[in-house]
């Protein structure tokens, strides 16, 4: 029952260690309290009290230490968590822009005519037909400088001609 209570307070874990070390440390005082009373009331101290004193303070002392070297390491491991989810939640913002991108090119992909747009000249292309045509050269050198097919050439300049007629 005092487990369940325990776990239903919404208390850190390591608040819950400092709340154990510090009433560990109420009861050793306690204790060391009592001894010394039980000593003031017989005046005299029996053999090895000293010693027993000292010791325990000697422990006390180093709970203390481990429990501060305890809380700073949880300290340390919670801000590194902290600092490893920040970049998580980065790369998830990251892919999440990603995957909306994709999704707008496959869209735009699934929407474009399906001939081969890599197959089709480009105006720049066109461009360059004219342009060494008008320098002189024939449409199956202009072909082989330009890399393309022959019949796409004559078909530029066919076009030209025509819409200069009209």
């Amino acid at each position: 029952m005092l487990t369940q209570y325990l776990m239903s307070w919404s208390i850190d874990q390591p608040t819950l260690v400092s709340l154990l070390q510090v009433t560990l440390d109420i009861l050793i005082l306690l204790a060391i309290s009592l001894f010394f009373l039980f000593l003031g009331k017989r005046q005299k101290l029996p053999a090895g009290t000293e010693e027993l004193l000292h010791n325990l303070e000697k422990i006390l002392e180093e709970t203390r230490k481990i429990g501060k070297e305890f809380d700073t390491n949880l300290q340390e491991r919670q801000d590194l968590i902290r600092q490893i989810l920040a970049r998580l939640d980065q790369k998830i913002e990251e892919a999440e822009k990603l995957c909306d991108r994709m999704e707008g090119l496959g869209k735009a992909q699934a929407a474009a005519p399906v001939e081969d747009q890599a197959a089709m000249p480009s105006q720049s292309d066109h461009r360059k037909v004219l342009l060494l045509s008008k320098k002189g050269m024939d449409p199956k050198a202009i072909a082989k400088r330009l890399q393309r097919p022959i019949g796409e050439v004559e078909l530029i300049l066919d076009i030209q001609r025509l819409s200069q007629d009209r």
